[in-house]
């Protein structure tokens, strides 16, 4: 006979039956316990049951928690891409039941609201949670439910920089929002990241040695960085006045992107990104012609050259007249 109890925030599911063994395991939510628990009471009277793996008795959802607490950095992208998926109706299944059709209606329902990379992104993460169950927590499975197949194939690698103009009037609408606009032109000097600028502390900026540290936690790459200064950014910079919280930059970023769209707007800017100014960044500092590919892949924090060159965009322009010099 099958009891499911509620024990505290939990359910509990005791199987007896006699001369067979008994079964006792532990569920976050109710259906998950019931469904075993009928799914066993089959396999005893029939007489298949067999000692369980976690795979029968842990949903994705406490597999993904375990694997966001135990090997991710707190408020990393990726740590934030497991609370994402935490939310998932999928969530609720047991690893035991999952399959490939789940990750496919998930990738579905994703391609609404973001693009092919960042679903990769997301199925590769499910891909290393799901081998992590199998390898590390004892959740014994035949396969991986997540195949190859379920990839999507890419957009091209966006080109848009901002035009001296576009950036110009972006810099005139943000006038009465001091930290917007010191943030926006140190980020198109220092083609730091939006995460960098929004984490970035007082503490790590030496006025002195005219350096910012950008510290591991706060790096995509999970590496430390040292940024070199400019007299500009350092002008920038000491125009903002410095909050109690240490942070240098006070921007929400829950209205992040809704703020942006609106200067965009003010600034008549079509189909440009904040991140946008990164490649503009990057751009500009290779057409100087002041720094080797090393020096700029130091400064930016790019893992390797060639991610680099996704970012550079040579402006058509410059590229016209240099070819004017060749006989």
């Amino acid at each position: 006979m099958a009891s499911v109890r509620k024990v505290k925030k939990k359910f509990r599911v005791e199987v007896r039956r006699v001369g067979l063994p008994y079964v006792c395991e532990t569920f976050i939510d109710k259906s998950s316990a019931t469904k075993f628990a009928k799914r066993i009471e089959v396999e005893l009277e029939e007489r298949r049951y067999k000692k369980v793996s976690k795979a029968d008795t842990t949903t994705f959802k406490q597999i993904t928690r375990r694997y966001r607490d135990e090997k991710l950095k707190a408020k990393s992208p990726t740590w934030y891409r497991c609370n994402n998926l935490i939310k998932q109706p999928m969530a609720m299944k047991l690893l035991a039941d999952l399959n490939s059709s789940d990750f496919a209606e998930y990738k579905r329902k994703r391609l609404n609201q973001v693009s092919p990379s960042s679903i990769n992104r997301e199925l590769s993460l499910c891909s290393k949670i799901i081998k992590t169950a199998m390898y590390e927590y004892d959740c014994y499975l035949d396969t991986n439910p997540i195949h190859s197949s379920l990839k999507m194939r890419e957009n091209p690698h966006r080109t848009r920089i901002l035009s001296d103009k576009e950036y110009l009037a972006l810099v005139c609408v943000m006038s009465k929002k001091i930290y917007w606009q010191v943030m926006f032109i140190v980020a198109t000097l220092t083609a730091m990241r939006k995460s960098e600028l929004l984490n970035a502390k007082w503490s790590n900026i030496n006025f002195e040695n005219r350096t910012w540290f950008i510290p591991q936690i706060d790096n995509k790459n999970n590496t430390e960085r040292t940024i070199p200064l400019n007299d500009e950014v350092i002008k920038q910079l000491k125009r903002l006045p410095i909050a109690i919280s240490g942070k240098v930059f006070i921007v929400s970023r829950n209205n992040f992107w809704w703020q942006w769209k609106k200067f965009c707007k003010l600034a008549n800017v079509e189909g440009a990104r904040f991140h946008d100014n990164r490649r503009l960044a990057i751009t500009n500092l290779l057409e100087s012609g002041l720094f080797s590919e090393t020096e700029i892949t130091q400064i930016s924090g790019h893992k390797t050259m060639q991610l680099l060159k996704t970012y550079s965009n040579h402006r058509t322009a410059n590229l016209v007249r240099k070819i004017q010099q060749v006989n």
